[in-house]
């Protein structure tokens, strides 16, 4: 048994990032700041002279793609975060070594991290792949040194307001007929498909006639991962470098050889297991940035045979998001920003209280939050809690008015 070990312990191994996608540029986000938190757990089997302890989150992109020429393959690695714990969780100085009893010791830390971390991958082409690292030296008869390292998942999520979210949180809808004889529809909740459940897709399918028959639903989520890259052929100008499309989750109903036969109003519900996210064989996140795209299409093929006798097939592709359960749970809830605010805007609130301004002898308690243009007057760039005429206004109005009335211009 090691005389020493370490671990670290995260308060949540998923980073959740809120803002807006941008697939042709770095990332964008609410410019809110990011902490990720945890605890270095040491254990000393015997009293020991601890030099340092330091910590790290790192995070690295591996791109790598074949080319024509075997020997010069395209890459595109690249550093994507290193921030060092300062200071370190356990430093002595350079002439005396501190002497740390046996036992355990446990050593809390946090991280702040900016928004424009890309989020985690595991591809066919590569990875994009974050950690802390944990990095002891003690002093015993020689230099020794002990190192441990915690995977950190970061996923960007849909920034509340954004058109990302109003994308991926709206109901999934989609239908399509055959020849004004059979119709088919599939709806879902959301646009947005969690990791490792089991998926209730809905279908409603209505015949026009008679003796139309169902033989089989079929339900495909289909994920195309994307490499950009500079290519001599376009001028250096980056494009599609490296394409693969891969089935990540299959389901099929079948309903026999003469088929269910259906009425001018039937529902069907298609459960699709979803598999576990960020490893080779399971499902990706969806993802966008400069470098590389993930993303996820929904496939319903409906078997149908017609009163003839020959059998159609009808297919409704819909485009998903596959994101954190979580993250889909909580689209509801009013935690995240109202609006993605821009450099001119003074005031990004998301608690449910919002304290006093201060104007002058009167002071006005505005409601829970604010929109980045006055709507009393009209003025951009100008929060209306420190818009002077919605000040005006809102004195002039009962306590319990929206802020929706402030709209009525001075006369």
């Amino acid at each position: 048994m090691k005389p020493t070990a370490i671990r670290i312990h995260l308060d949540t191994p998923n980073i959740h990032i809120y803002g807006e996608q941008h697939p042709d540029s770095a990332p964008t986000s609410s410019g809110r700041q990011v902490l990720l938190a945890g605890t270095v757990e040491l254990q000393l089997r015997t009293a020991m002279r601890i030099r340092s302890l330091g910590l790290s989150f790192f995070g690295e992109q591996i791109i790598r793609v074949p080319s024509r020429n075997a020997l010069a393959p395209h890459t595109n690695n690249k550093c994507l975060a290193d921030i060092a714990h300062d200071p370190p969780l356990l430093q002595s100085s350079a002439d005396n070594t501190e002497r740390y009893a046996a036992g355990t010791h446990w050593l809390p830390f946090q991280f702040i991290m900016s928004e424009d971390l890309v989020t985690s991958a595991v591809l066919s082409f590569g990875h994009v792949r974050y950690a802390v690292r944990a990095q002891l030296v003690v002093s015993a008869l020689r230099r020794t040194e002990y190192l441990a390292e915690e995977p950190v998942a970061v996923v960007r999520c849909p920034g509340e307001g954004s058109e990302w979210a109003f994308s991926a949180f709206d109901a999934l809808s989609t239908g399509t007929h055959w020849d004004d004889r059979v119709s088919v529809t599939l709806s879902h909740d959301t646009c947005a498909l969690g990791v490792d459940i089991d998926i209730r897709l809905r279908v409603d399918i209505a015949a026009m006639q008679k003796h139309f028959g169902l033989l089989a639903l079929d339900a495909v989520l289909h994920e195309t991962q994307c490499a950009f890259g500079s290519n001599e052929e376009t001028s250096g100008d980056r494009s599609v470098i490296s394409k693969k499309t891969r089935i990540v989750a299959h389901k099929r109903m079948a309903f026999g050889h003469s088929g269910d036969e259906l009425g001018d109003s039937n529902s069907f519900v298609v459960e699709l297991h979803t598999p576990q996210a960020l490893n080779r064989e399971g499902i990706q996140y969806t993802s966008a940035s400069a470098d590389l795209r993930v993303t996820h299409r929904l496939v319903l093929t409906a078997l149908i045979r017609s009163p003839e006798g020959p059998i159609v097939e009808i297919a409704l592709p819909s485009r998903v998001w596959v994101l954190p359960q979580t993250v889909i749970d909580r689209k509801d809830e009013s935690e995240l920003p109202l609006y993605q605010h821009t450099g001119n805007d003074q005031l990004v609130e998301t608690a449910h209280n919002i304290s006093a301004i201060e104007t002058g002898p009167s002071v006005s308690v505005l409601p829970p939050y604010s929109l980045p243009v006055c709507l009393s007057c009209g003025k951009e760039d100008i929060s209306v809690l420190d818009c002077q005429v919605a000040i005006f206004h809102r004195s002039r109005m009962p306590e319990n008015a929206d802020i929706e009335d402030l709209c009525t211009r001075q006369p």
